[in-house]
């Protein structure tokens, strides 16, 4: 069990050295877009369980827009879909790439020396 929470720690270790108020939802939305390249803003509120407001703010946070002020992380580039103008293709840009990567790493096996 203390191997599986230090492995969280990890994880939220990796967020909160992009941003200390990466919230639970952005996270679940960045996750989201990795996960499925090119997914659409609706599609991401249904799997999440968010509404689409809340989600539109998430990718704003996540894309180069921000809000409230606040730049945004610039980790995913909102595209509008060539084959139906009214909906957007989240991706991951190469900053988001590298996050995932630091996840991949702080999710690998650690040794007790390390941990």
């Amino acid at each position: 069990m203390i191997q599986t929470l230090a492995t969280a720690q990890r994880l939220i270790d990796v967020f909160r050295s992009v941003d200390p108020e990466f919230s639970p939802g952005m996270i679940a939305c960045f996750l989201t877009i990795a996960r499925f390249d090119g997914i659409s803003q609706h599609q991401i509120a249904e799997r999440i369980g968010h509404r689409p407001a809340s989600v539109s703010r998430f990718c704003a946070m996540l894309a180069e827009y921000g809000r409230g002020g606040k730049a945004g992380l610039r980790l995913i580039t909102i595209h509008e879909c060539p084959s139906d103008r009214r909906l957007r293709e989240m991706r991951l840009t190469p900053k988001g790439q590298a996050v995932i990567e630091n996840i991949n790493h702080a999710l690998a096996p650690q040794t007790l020396s390390a941990a």
